[in-house]
């Protein structure tokens, strides 16, 4: 959001998304303490779950599916066109929720590949 918040061409829709990033935020803080106390409470059936939900896939919807509209049309209006998603995404996985979960887990048999948040394919015309 806070990438999409800094392209938009709207300041009003720049603030929106921004607003929308911290609260996003303030959801996953809260499901990373759900995640602990679900460790702490009952760790196999947890584990089990985390590792379920990493091997799903999260390519989630792309916009425009044929890239036949030009990036800066999408950035302008607060969405981010396949590949800086991707690149976003990346980043975050890297960045963020691996290293979240590598500290929170403490069990390195546990896959944290960052496949599971980038899309199999390119997407394009």
């Amino acid at each position: 959001m806070a990438e999409q918040a800094r392209l938009a061409s709207s300041p009003e829709l720049a603030r929106a998304l921004t607003e929308i990033g911290e609260d996003e935020t303030r959801h996953a803080e809260l499901a990373f303490e759900i995640l602990r106390f679900g460790l702490e409470v009952n760790r196999p059936t947890t584990l089990a779950a985390v590792r379920r939900v990493l091997e799903m896939r999260f390519d989630g919807e792309i916009a425009d599916p044929q890239g036949c509209v030009p990036d800066a049309v999408w950035e302008a209006h607060g969405r981010l066109s396949a590949k800086p998603r991707r690149q976003v995404n990346q980043d975050a996985w890297n960045l963020v929720l691996a290293p979240l979960f590598r500290g929170l887990l403490h069990d390195e048999s546990l896959q944290l590949a960052p496949s599971s948040l980038t899309p199999d394919r390119d997407i394009g015309c």
